[in-house]
């Protein structure tokens, strides 16, 4: 089945490649139809007379050639057709007919004996009476098969600007292959052949068959490579496909350790190792936010301690309730009630909540008026201060003036709290370009140069020299970053040449 149907549209397609030829080759005949249309102003004249038609056919066809050394119908010594017996005496001069084929009343005749009896009703009576008219009847008959009536001449149809028949068999254009007829650019009506559906000739149909064959075993071996060329691109594609639902699946179950083997380097190869940094992007957090949790409990669970035990101390009688007692309870009340401020104040940075007030300051003035808040404990720890800022106290940036007051405020306490007795501070400022750059330095003791960059990260210390005892949470450096960002500048913890640390701060200036 499969196979006929391969069949019927190869010579489909193939009859009207040859129709679409032969309608290439009729300018002779379409020449002929466009006069006939312009001497009669229309279709009305080819209408009524077919003959017209017939001529113009016989007339114009290119595609039949005159065989020669052929037999003309009619002349004297002609060999009869096959089968047929020439009467025992020799044809007269009145037996001559012109050729059938050039004359197209013969071609559609059902009755050859009756159009001879009205073409020629006088030879008619002689043929009759001779015995001579089944000869001639007979031979044209032969004479049509064999050159008269040409295939294309029962195939070609004309039709109006409006697809209605003008002449032809057809009845209308369906299964003709068209050829459009134009005056001056204006449609006047097509030429039409039609098309054979299947081969009559069997040395057609044996082509068209293998011909089918070839085209049914290219189909088959192109569909076979299709098969196999989806089933490996879809094993390429579902596989990773499966393995990510499936990481996804163990990463919703916080199982963090959850990694793709990146296989290839294209879209999903980037997309494994998109999801194997998310892993561990999440995996980072995760351990963040337990390190967090275990800090802010442990920062609470200290005060509340000694506090406790002190209380304790005082209702069992251990402890007398003196000044000494209250200032201890106190300082331990204070200190909780800081750590409570900074951890509002760092998760309302954290979370875009923060409050910035941005107007004209000059960030120099504020150190230079926070420093003289701090002039007393610097003296009573013994820090000398050197302030080489005064150069550029006037440069300006829009700014917050309550929350960069902050920022030094925490600068110069971690500076007091952790800096050894005797010590110094050094304060420097230079602007380059867009720039403010403003540097707090102090003495001994420094930090590790691995630990530099983790100042910065909320509760992280040094444990060597950034101890609890001292009175530092580690959120005030986190709450720095968060203020300084939010200026849209940056700061950073190097090594300082007076032997700690380095804090500095790049600031953008009001564009002037």
């Amino acid at each position: 089945m499969l196979t006929g149907v391969t069949l019927f549209f190869s010579f489909k397609n193939f009859s009207e490649y040859l129709g679409n030829r032969v309608l290439e080759n009729q300018d002779n005949l379409i020449a002929r139809i466009k006069d006939e249309y312009i001497r009669h102003s229309g279709w009305e004249n080819l209408k009524k007379d077919r003959v017209i038609w017939e001529k113009m056919l016989e007339t114009a066809r290119p595609f039949e050639e005159e065989r020669p050394g052929g037999p003309k119908m009619g002349l004297p010594g002609d060999p009869p057709p096959f089968g047929i017996k020439e009467p025992d005496h020799p044809m007269e001069d009145d037996d001559m007919l012109p050729p059938p084929d050039h004359d197209p009343s013969f071609h559609d005749s059902d009755n050859i004996r009756e159009e001879l009896e009205k073409r020629f009703p006088e030879r008619f009576k002689i043929w009759e009476k001779t015995g001579r008219l089944p000869f001639i009847e007979e031979r044209i008959k032969k004479d049509l098969e064999r050159r008269g009536s040409h295939p294309l001449l029962s195939r070609l149809s004309l039709f109006d600007e409006n697809s209605q028949p003008i002449a032809g068999k057809a009845i209308s254009m369906d299964k003709h292959v068209l050829r459009k007829i134009e005056i001056n650019g204006k449609t006047i009506g097509w030429l039409g052949i039609k098309t054979n559906r299947m081969p009559s000739h069997p040395l057609d149909s044996d082509y068209m068959k293998r011909q089918s064959i070839i085209f049914l075993f290219a189909g088959i071996c192109v569909l076979a490579l299709s098969g196999l060329v989806s089933y490996m691109v879809s094993r390429h594609l579902i596989k990773p496909v499966k393995e990510l639902a499936e990481a996804t699946k163990a990463l919703t179950s916080r199982n963090f350790e959850t990694r793709i083997d990146v296989k290839s380097g294209d879209e999903l190869g980037q997309l494994a190792e998109d999801f194997n940094m998310l892993a561990f992007t999440l995996k980072r957090y995760e351990e963040l936010r337990r390190q967090w949790l275990s800090d802010i409990s442990h920062e609470l669970r200290t005060p509340v301690s000694i506090l406790r035990g002190e209380i304790e101390s005082i209702q069992d009688g251990i402890r007398a309730f003196t000044p000494e007692t209250a200032e201890s309870l106190h300082a331990e009340i204070m200190r909780l009630g800081r750590l409570i401020n900074d951890l509002h104040d760092l998760s309302t940075a954290e979370s875009g909540a923060l409050k910035i007030s941005k107007e004209p300051v000059k960030p120099l003035q504020i150190l230079k008026d926070t420093l003289g808040v701090f002039s007393k404990r610097l003296m009573d720890q013994r820090m000398s201060v050197s302030d080489m800022t005064t150069g550029t106290l006037e440069m300006e940036i829009m700014g917050d003036h309550d929350r960069l007051a902050q920022v030094f405020s925490n600068l110069l306490e971690n500076s007091l709290r952790y800096t050894f007795s005797p010590g110094k501070l050094l304060l420097n400022a230079d602007a380059k370009g867009r720039f403010l750059t403003i540097n707090i330095e102090d003495s001994a003791p420094s930090v590790p140069s691995e630990a530099l960059p983790k100042l910065f990260d909320r509760l992280y210390r040094v444990d060597e020299s950034r101890s609890r005892k001292n009175g530092g949470s580690g959120i005030g450096l986190s709450i720095c970053k968060h203020i300084i960002e939010i200026h849209g500048g940056t700061i950073m913890a190097d090594e300082s040449e007076a032997g700690g640390v380095k804090i500095q701060i790049c600031l953008p200036l009001i564009n002037t």
